[in-house]
């Protein structure tokens, strides 16, 4: 009995670990619709309303036109070095893409969002060294900073 329990697990743990897999994008497109397109299942699968709320919010700004092509190229990039290092779809992905919402109503928006992606592209060049927890903590501080506006552009 004790084997079968072990074989069992052990099954029901691959199973687990091959459906989360099979779920991430190999990689995300320049363009906003194939992003969003690759992203959905990604961030909508888990069955977490407050996840799938904001993927529905950044998927409108995105589809919308929101992102300057410059911007979209960051976004890019950013996204499909997070895929690489293989981050999951929350916190890391969710957490991004709800600064990116939360960044459209802070003022000098275009100012903003250079610096801030100067420094995530910095956390995540550097997670060799650093734990990927760093990169996380700082999209929840900036989440927060940009909801309560004491984050905003320098000058």
């Amino acid at each position: 009995m004790h084997i079968a329990l072990k074989t069992l697990l052990t099954f029901l743990g691959f199973m687990w670990v091959s459906t989360s897999w099979a779920q991430r994008p190999d990689t995300l497109r320049a363009n906003p619709r194939s992003f969003v397109e690759a992203l959905e299942p990604y961030l909508t699968s888990s069955d977490n309303k407050e996840v799938e709320e904001q993927f529905n919010v950044f998927s409108e700004l995105m589809l919308g036109g929101a992102f300057t092509e410059v911007e979209m190229a960051r976004i890019h990039r950013l996204g499909n070095r997070m895929l690489d290092l293989r981050l999951s779809s929350s916190p890391y992905f969710s957490n991004y893409l709800y600064g990116l919402v939360l960044i459209r109503k802070v003022p000098e928006t275009e100012r903003l969002f250079t610096e801030w992606h100067d420094v995530l592209d910095t956390l995540l060049s550097e997670t060799e060294d650093q734990p990927v927890r760093i990169f996380s903590s700082f999209l929840q501080f900036s989440n927060i900073g940009f909801r309560k506006e004491f984050i905003h552009a320098t000058r």
